[in-house]
């Protein structure tokens, strides 16, 4: 008999079932990709509102590459932090998460807000 967990979160099911995955485990990783997902989300859109009218074209797309360029060396950089505390990755990914978090709210505090601001719009030709 198979057992079907009580809350299908995702579409995945069928495969984690397929793979001895626990509802359970199945849920967290909902969860968690739900969590990243309505963190970092909202980061492309927001850079459309930090873009400078000529560049609006390119600039988000610029950026966020950018971001992924730095973000590559994540995983050689935990792997460092882990292998100097006697291979604690546990340790390493709070280090570089809590890193992440205390430099986002710093630049969040330093920041300026601009409220009110009217993007430019484009001349209409008449055909």
């Amino acid at each position: 008999m198979h057992h079907h967990c009580g809350s299908p979160l995702v579409a995945g099911d069928p495969i984690m079932g397929i793979l001895g995955q626990s509802c359970a485990a199945r849920d967290r990783s909902f969860l968690m990709q739900f969590t990243v997902q309505g963190a970092w989300g909202v980061v492309p859109v927001h850079l459309n509102e930090l873009s400078p009218d000529t560049a609006r074209g390119t600039f988000p797309g610029f950026v966020y590459q950018l971001g992924n360029l730095l973000a590559s060396v994540n995983a050689t950089l935990q792997a460092g932090i882990a292998s100097h505390f006697g291979g604690n990755y546990g340790l390493a990914l709070a280090a570089v998460a809590g890193s992440v978090a205390i430099i986002i709210a710093v630049l969040t505090a330093v920041g300026t807000e601009a409220k009110g601001i009217a993007f430019a719009k484009a001349k209409t030709v008449m055909l």
